[in-house]
């Protein structure tokens, strides 16, 4: 394989420029309990109890899950059951919101790598470019690696609050790298980051011009650039094999942001309770880059821009291309939202679907070389045999496909469909 495919998006970074603002306090939060891939912790507080800021709201014994912590001071008014955009089912917690709360927390005392990964668990650090994955387990892999790739390379349109956290984190990333190093035993970092970003590169080289064994890796701006795998061939040439990790690969990727997070809050010993989120589409006056806590219902956003000046016929969370759509603007900014898209008919630019014209584009389009409208018809077709040897599992969804048809196939949306097909007739046949 010489590259791997990618397709050209206009380079739109509204706000790219602008220091990220802070939300104003919100009345009442909605704090969902499964934030993250893996086990769903349990709630730990109940209704009518006060907390205060930093105080855990759900946890777990389960290797691969993570704490939730309370953003701001309040009162658990409901714990109820909750439906995610991803259809997945949850227990969320209804916090009214009695105060800022105080940043009195103590830093941590880290001296092995035990205390590291534990310390990871404790902030509730996920992957914060939207994936979700566990940090405690990303950096405790169970195989050799000896590579470091930091994503930093936002290729969706709009999203640009990796590069606000480059200008206002610095210190927090280049912390988190060499603790990542000192305990992971990684010998190379690569900072990925697309060759446009004029500002964050002059930072990044003189962030890491001292440090050995940093090296800042500059992509061009294409789409999906940030992606795990494609990033991994583009940066080292390794391919992640079917099926397998990053680890499997001899490498852990992890987003800018996660990497800010843990340098940050080993010296404040604040855990995860805020997130910084890029704003914008054509139903607001805006687009810019905020804080807000997490749990924050979209609605209060906004307010926040002054309301809406068009009805949205769609509300992204996360980018134009992979971001997923939700029922409501009383939907909560969970960890791994990094944007909310509020878009109108006109800029979501439907058209009715038609016939495929056999054009190849979707083809060329995928990094991965599938052919996504035989997987398509195979999918329709149910056909498990077929699906399996085109490789429908290498599909990331990234949504290429999708994008380029002339013919406005949902593509993406049939080989979602299809994964999730194979993997309930392999759990059936497992007796699962």
């Amino acid at each position: 394989m010489k590259k791997m495919n990618s397709i050209f998006i206009s380079p739109e970074k509204q706000g790219g420029h602008n220091i990220t603002e802070t939300i104003s306090l919100p009345s009442e939060l909605i704090i969902p309990v499964q934030q993250h891939i893996g086990a769903p912790p349990e709630v730990k507080v109940a209704v009518g109890s006060e907390v205060k800021k930093g105080d855990i709201l759900a946890d777990g014994d389960a290797p691969m899950c993570v704490p939730v912590h309370a953003p701001l001071n309040g009162t658990v008014k409901e714990i109820y059951d909750f439906v995610l955009s991803s259809g997945v089912r949850t227990r969320a917690i209804k916090l009214l919101v009695t105060g800022a709360g105080e940043d009195n927390f103590a830093a941590p005392k880290v001296e092995s790598k035990e205390d590291f990964i534990s310390f990871v668990r404790s902030i509730g650090a996920v992957g914060l470019g939207g994936a979700s994955f566990p940090t405690h387990i990303k950096l405790n892999p169970q195989k050799d690696v000896d590579t470091l790739i930091i994503n930093a390379a936002e290729c969706e349109p709009r999203i640009t609050a990796d590069q606000r956290e480059i200008v206002e984190n610095s210190e927090g990333i280049i912390n988190g790298i060499r603790l990542i190093k000192k305990y992971t035993g990684v010998e190379k970092v690569y900072i990925a980051l697309e060759n446009r970003e004029k500002e964050e590169i002059e930072l990044v080289k003189e962030l890491i011009r001292e440090e050995e064994g940093v090296f800042l890796s500059l992509l061009k701006p294409t789409y999906p650039q940030g992606a795990e795998k494609v990033l991994i061939y583009n940066v080292t040439g390794r391919i992640v094999p079917e099926g397998g990790l990053p680890m499997d690969a001899g490498v852990i990727v992890m987003n800018v942001s996660t990497v800010g997070l843990i340098g940050a809050s080993l010296i404040s010993g604040a855990p995860l309770m805020r997130k910084r989120i890029t704003v914008g589409g054509d139903c607001l006056k805006e687009h810019k880059n905020i804080f807000v806590p997490i749990g924050t219902k979209i609605k209060d956003i906004a307010e926040y821009f002054g309301g809406y000046i068009k009805e949205p016929a769609a509300i992204l969370l996360g980018g134009p291309m992979m971001g997923q759509a939700v029922y409501s603007d009383e939907f909560p900014i969970m960890k791994n939202t990094n944007a909310v898209l509020f878009l109108s008919e006109k800029a979501l630019g439907k058209r009715k679907e038609s016939e495929c014209i056999r054009c190849g584009r979707c083809i060329k389009a995928c990094p991965f070389d599938l052919n996504p409208v035989f997987l398509a018809d195979a999918y329709e077709n149910r056909d498990e045999e077929a699906l399996k040897k085109e490789h429908i599992m290498l599909c990331m969804e990234c949504g290429s496909c999708s994008y380029v048809c002339p013919a406005s196939r949902h593509l993406t949306q049939s080989h979602r469909l299809a994964k999730t097909f194979l993997k309930e007739r392999s759990a059936k046949k497992n007796g699962k």
